[in-house]
């Protein structure tokens, strides 16, 4: 199309859309490519914690059957900074102690965005 309008055999006005629409999807590819750049940078970190996770997990339901109802209080109470009751609504919530980003919300009542 370029060459058409160099050599005098096309018009700018046939030009210019295109050369919009171009720009336009050249701009959403470096959008995504940058995307995809900073997930592969969180990736690592992400899975990581979830490794780190899993291994508190399985740790702790290794253990927690030699707790006595004392010691699993303490635990408790070492992980679980508040815990707010709300009468009215009937919610409860817990705030933690344990690193989770907002990406990874842990339940369907989260209010982190992308929860379903």
């Amino acid at each position: 199309m370029l060459d058409l309008y160099q050599t005098g055999q096309g018009a700018l006005s046939e030009l210019e859309p295109r050369l919009k629409h171009l720009r336009t999807q050249l701009k959403k590819l470096h959008e995504e490519c940058a995307l995809v750049e900073r997930e592969a940078k969180e990736a690592p970190p992400r899975l990581q914690l979830i490794e780190r996770l899993a291994a508190f997990t399985h740790r702790m339901r290794t253990n927690l059957s030699t707790l006595g109802f004392a010691e699993r209080k303490q635990v408790i109470r070492l992980l679980v900074e508040e815990v707010m009751v709300n009468t009215t609504t009937e919610e409860i919530t817990v705030r933690h102690i344990l690193p989770v980003e907002q990406m990874f919300p842990l339940c369907k009542g989260s209010t982190f965005p992308g929860a379903e």
